[in-house]
């Protein structure tokens, strides 16, 4: 059995703006995890995106 991952991030993020709380969820199903768990970066620094290269879904497209 794998073991669970406690270290996943979200669409919440600043390193993951593609991701998907219900794509990772489906995915750890379907991989057969136990358990995971979203734990998001709380930085208090200013970071910059490049709106050009985010997919057009995405949740930082104004």
């Amino acid at each position: 059995m794998l073991p669970a991952d406690s270290h996943v991030h979200s669409e919440w993020s600043w390193d993951a703006p593609l991701g998907s709380m219900e794509r990772t969820c489906e995915k750890a199903v379907e991989l057969g995890l136990p358990a995971i768990a979203f734990t998001e970066h709380v930085d208090h620094t200013v970071w910059m995106v490049n709106l050009d290269v985010l997919h057009p879904d995405d949740h930082l497209v104004g």
